[in-house]
């Protein structure tokens, strides 16, 4: 894969895909396009599974200490914390739909999330 999530590149539809600890490094704009090109390559049933530390309200400045895991998330940098409002912003501009799963004993907190096609 490439830091421009080109998908495409495997010339293949997909019926499953996870990213597991990736959204975490990412910055919301970085999502939003692994979302656009994840859409690309999803079959019409598709299902796109991604893990992120979720924080209680969008653009949530304050560092949040995650446990399981004792790992503290900042809103700006590195490893990254986001509300699930904010991920359902990136779904909608991808076109695709989100649910939160929520917790599925990840040794660090993060939560589960499932994208599917919208429509």
């Amino acid at each position: 894969m490439n830091d421009q999530f080109e998908f495409s590149s495997f010339n293949t539809q997909f019926d499953y895909a996870l990213a597991l600890s990736v959204f975490t490094h990412l910055y919301l704009n970085h999502i939003q396009r692994c979302l656009v090109e994840m859409k690309k390559v999803l079959k019409p049933n598709g299902v796109f599974f991604a893990t992120f530390f979720q924080s209680p309200l969008p653009a949530y400045l304050p560092d949040l200490h995650h446990t399981p895991g004792q790992v503290t998330t900042h809103y700006d940098h590195d490893p990254f914390h986001y509300s699930f409002v904010e991920m359902q912003m990136t779904a909608v501009h991808a076109d695709l739909a989100v649910e939160l799963i929520g917790e599925f004993d990840h040794p660090r907190g993060q939560k589960m999330l499932r994208f599917t096609h919208a429509g």
